[in-house]
């Protein structure tokens, strides 16, 4: 009878075992995904940020008349010579349609265009927010409707930028993402 409860005892505790084995490997999978997918937004947004703040510090360079010729909340166009050559190139980045983005799962996604003198605009990565904010020289921001005034625009002195981006697929009922947030005042402004 001694051995029949021996037998039955190392069957429960052996089962305990391979359930918490089997639990450790489902948290290890789950961390290692999150973890990846991580990884993944925060180097997709890397790879957006390397363009644009290029392209955002230079506003203005070499330009003359109008630096800002549109200014809203989630597009820019502006003249910068950004490659130095004397020749002076109109810069829009807008923020395009989630229908536009059918490669992913994350039904926030939408695709970044960077577009140079109005040549159709280049998807430079894939984003859940961009958004720009406007502030004059005393660091008050200025409205979006006041800036559809060439005047007001002149004003513009710096620019706060929000990108967010959201890994493509979900990992336990959530998006892993970075996000990036800088205010920025180019030289020629």
């Amino acid at each position: 009878m001694g051995s029949w409860l021996d037998v039955v005892g190392s069957i429960i505790i052996g089962g305990f075992i391979i359930l918490i084995v089997a639990n450790l490997n489902l948290a290890i999978t789950s961390s290692t995904s999150e973890i990846m997918f991580s990884n993944i937004a925060q180097y997709e947004l890397s790879s957006v940020l390397n363009i644009a703040e290029q392209d955002f510090s230079k506003i203005g360079y070499k330009a003359t008349g109008e630096k800002i010729s549109t200014a809203k909340k989630h597009e820019i166009k502006f003249s910068a010579d950004l490659d130095d050559n004397g020749s002076v190139e109109s810069v829009r980045y807008y923020w395009g349609e989630k229908s536009e983005l059918t490669s992913t799962q994350n039904p926030n996604d939408r695709p970044l265009y960077r577009s140079i003198n109005n040549e159709a605009g280049k998807t430079i990565g894939r984003v859940t927010d961009f958004t720009i904010s406007y502030y004059d020289s005393s660091s008050k921001k200025l409205s979006y409707s006041s800036l559809e005034n060439a005047s007001t625009r002149k004003k513009i002195k710096s620019i706060k930028i929000y990108l967010k981006v959201e890994s493509p697929e979900i990992v336990d009922s959530v998006y892993h993402g970075a996000e990036w947030r800088r205010k920025l005042s180019p030289k020629n402004l």
